[in-house]
């Protein structure tokens, strides 16, 4: 009896690592895709902000670009592997692209790469490491432990620029805060093109008067708390991009 239970949990084991071995293996490329509306601000709306006189007040840049999506895992604390050959340490955050997805023990599990080490190792379904690594078309039992225990991955997508889109509209601005006189504030927009921030494409320089609530200009709006020869305290409320 003692022994047919040994000889069905050793056939047992050998189907599961049979399934592993024979599962289908899906290898993940970065996909091209798009063109795709990014529009990249340095300010908040409805937050009270200062700036000098010679500062940006607001920049902002819209523009269609076409982007690379990379399937990633990212880890959720910080660890350490180490086994034969195999020394690692991450920190929380870190992003891990993911080489191929396959099934291991009748669950997905997919398979990342680790800077400076060659065999991908594996990652479940619900985060956890497998302890195991993808080689020479099959999965392999490891000797590398994962340190804390209860380490967690999380599956992301990312998104990376690739190049914008000259066909699509391009639309990169700023306004600056240039001071106050005795009756007006004084501001300057500048419009920028593709090629970079060197030298404006268009400028213009704008005056309101000293007791203006709020400075209207295109579709922005801002609201103007204080303002001296030195600074102005605002609000951006409006900015053409986001209601």
């Amino acid at each position: 009896m003692m022994k047919d239970r040994m000889t069905y949990s050793m056939a047992l084991v050998f189907f599961v690592f049979l399934l592993a071995a024979c599962a289908a293996v899906e290898y993940q490329t970065p996909v091209l895709s798009g063109p795709k509306r990014f529009v990249d601000t340095h300010y908040e709306l409805n937050k009270q902000q200062k700036a000098y006189a010679g500062n940006k007040m607001m920049e902002a840049k819209e523009y269609w670009a076409l982007y690379t999506i990379h399937q990633q895992m990212r880890v959720m604390n910080d660890f350490k592997i180490e086994g034969p050959g195999v020394k690692h340490a991450g920190s929380k955050g870190d992003f891990y692209d993911i080489v191929l997805s396959t099934e291991v023990n009748l669950q997905m599990s997919y398979f990342i790469k680790i800077p400076g080490v060659f065999p991908r190792y594996g990652i479940g379904e619900e985060g956890q490491w497998l302890n195991a690594y993808f080689l020479e078309g099959r999965t392999h039992k490891a000797k590398t432990p994962i340190k804390p225990e209860d380490t967690v991955f999380e599956r992301v997508e990312n998104t990376e620029m690739n190049r914008i889109d000259p066909s699509k509209p391009y639309n990169h601005f700023e306004i600056i805060f240039t001071g106050k006189t005795q009756d007006a504030i004084n501001l300057q927009y500048r419009e920028y093109g593709t090629e970079g921030v060197d030298r404006p494409t268009f400028q213009r320089n704008m005056s309101y008067p000293i007791d203006t609530a709020i400075i209207r200009f295109n579709q922005i709006r801002i609201r103007v708390h204080e303002v001296s020869p030195e600074s102005i305290t605002y609000t951006i409320l409006q900015d053409g991009f986001n209601s």
